[in-house]
């Protein structure tokens, strides 16, 4: 699946005084009110109307789709974290340029994110929020392959609804652990798809207790071979080496990784 975005109001730029208007994922906001339009976000202090532009196929209704251990991948926004996340794991193939990823929880008829933020850690919030505060950044939707889930299901015996709720229940275990700076493995922090890593996991008989994601040398270094001033600022205030080549994940790799596959309809 490549997703991209598909202007519905193409060079849109509006300003009125309380109101802005801003097109390339659209996102509104106004004091004082919230409203639906198709293809449009509009946006009250406290309060989020969400209709995703998402996907290859043009809007959806993404809360009838998605259900519990559904990932959702954040394009770059454009930090100076984003773009050192890109320089370093950006694909070539044409299939994204993602630097975050969140689980998703659906509870009843709401739905929640879990994710691993800097300055916030390991989080739960309503997906309403964590979509709209991204409305720059395309959102792409993928999920374990259902296959495997029903094999993984069979061998512990258990329904492959309440498989996907232990990949959940791991994640909402981790919730108030801080952010890891250091991208560092089994150190009591976590960085976003460290938390997706450790949350899913086959603990069947056979082969038992192990990740469904792989994990990879991981590269801090830009194309050019060098590191970006982002890293080295970053390490040197943590006062800890640069993790280049300990094993770990990220948001690129993750997104190609063949165990997910798309959600149906988005």
């Amino acid at each position: 699946m490549t997703c991209s975005a598909k202007p519905l109001f193409p060079a849109l730029s509006l300003i009125f005084p309380g109101l802005v208007a801003r097109h390339s994922g659209l996102l509104v906001r106004h004091f004082g009110l919230a409203a639906r339009f198709p293809g449009l976000l509009v946006r009250l202090s406290g309060l989020a109307a969400l209709l995703l532009i998402v996907g290859c196929s043009g809007p959806k209704d993404i809360y009838s789709q998605l259900r519990n251990a559904d990932l959702v991948f954040v394009r770059s926004g454009g930090s100076a974290m984003d773009d050192a996340i890109s320089d370093a794991t950006a694909s070539t193939d044409g299939r994204g340029d993602f630097t975050h990823v969140a689980i998703v929880q659906r509870q009843d008829d709401s739905l929640f994110v879990i994710e691993a933020l800097p300055m916030r850690g390991v989080i739960r919030r309503p997906f309403a929020e964590f979509a709209a505060e991204n409305g720059d950044s395309l959102l792409c939707f993928r999920r374990p392959d259902p296959a495997v889930i029903r094999d993984i299901a069979g061998r512990q015996g258990v329904s492959e609804d309440m498989l996907l709720w232990a990949f959940v229940q791991r994640a909402l275990s981790r919730l108030g652990e801080g952010y890891d700076y250091i991208y560092l493995p089994d150190n009591g922090l976590c960085y976003c798809s460290e938390l997706i890593y450790d949350s899913y996991i086959d603990t069947a008989p056979s082969p038992g207790d192990c990740h469904l994601f792989c994990s990879a040398p991981m590269n801090f270094l830009a194309p050019d071979g060098t590191l970006p001033d982002f890293w080295k600022e970053l390490f040197e205030l943590m006062q800890s080496p640069v993790p280049q080549g300990v094993n770990g994940t990220n948001p690129n790799d993750m997104f190609r990784d063949p165990i997910l596959v798309d959600v149906p309809g988005l």
